[in-house]
């Protein structure tokens, strides 16, 4: 990270741009487990073995206690949504939480201590800036933390067996516990295209299908409504909060099976130490 240093250094007046130092220590806490099995059953000799690893990642010392991230890191104007700070896993992801607005009621109610609304130029459907810190205004003391792109779990299976010259090999691997960003879209552009997600933006409910769809709650608290300002399609503040995701997979890195032509080596006359084999991976 950026540090200010003393001009004893030598690098004051030879650089504006102030040197990049170690300035922390962070520490990763966790256990690993490893589990196998080895045994043959009707001729099919099997070796299954399965591991886990829980890691606990941490910040125990940062030179200004906490650092920002970068703005414009994945979209332009998007704000500053992650940083390193002690006490925190490193690049954690860190804005105000968000809601979407439902009704004019909940729009009205949403006041503070002074009876002032939070937020009066709203509308049902729009971003719904939570006030965590319980005070009488919407500011960067509500940011908390998001979430957290390390896993918390890591895990793999592995399978191995062997009958009468078919082999067959399976790997397996997942993870579990951390959110990422999603990144695959700009809405700072106009007309960009949206992904199928979108059609699960908040909506009027037509409630008594009446074709009166002016009042009630909307269809969506993940999604704010999509509307258009001049030229440009709007879908809330640009804002990390939206694109998080649980990235929880669980997968076949490979998997293989071996066939021993032993008819093809007889026919070929090939001696015992001689073999021929197909195979097939993916």
């Amino acid at each position: 990270m950026p540090k200010t240093v003393p001009s004893i250094s030598g690098s004051e007046g030879i650089s504006t741009i102030k040197p990049y130092i170690n300035g922390g220590n962070v520490t990763n806490t966790g256990v690993e487990l490893e589990l196998g099995f080895t045994k043959t059953l009707s001729g099919v000799l099997m070796n299954i073995r399965a591991n886990m690893a829980y890691n606990k990642n941490n910040v125990n010392r940062c030179s200004q206690r906490s650092y920002p991230g970068f703005c414009q890191r994945i979209i332009q104007w998007l704000r500053e949504f992650y940083r390193v700070q002690e006490g925190y896993p490193i690049g954690y992801f860190w804005d105000t939480k968000r809601r979407t607005f439902q009704t004019e009621e909940e729009i009205d109610s949403y006041v503070n201590a002074k009876g002032q609304l939070y937020q009066k130029n709203a509308s049902p459907g729009d971003v719904k800036f939570v006030n965590t810190n319980g005070d009488s205004i919407l500011n960067s003391s509500d940011k908390v933390m998001l979430g957290n792109p390390h896993p918390d779990f890591i895990y793999g299976f592995s399978l191995n067996a062997n009958f009468k010259g078919f082999d067959f090999s399976m790997n397996i691997q997942g993870v579990a516990g951390n959110q990422i960003v999603q990144a695959y879209r700009d809405e700072s552009r106009t007309y960009y295209n949206y992904t199928t997600e979108i059609l699960d933006r908040w909506q009027w409910i037509d409630a008594n299908d009446d074709g009166i769809v002016n009042a009630g709650e909307g269809t969506s608290d993940r999604i704010p409504r999509v509307y258009q300002v001049l030229t440009e399609i709007v879908t809330g503040e640009i804002s990390a909060i939206y694109r998080l995701k649980m990235p929880d997979f669980l997968r076949s890195r490979v998997l293989t099976w071996v066939m021993i032509l032993n008819a093809v080596l007889k026919a070929c006359h090939c001696s015992s130490s001689e073999y021929i084999w197909l195979q097939l991976t993916c």
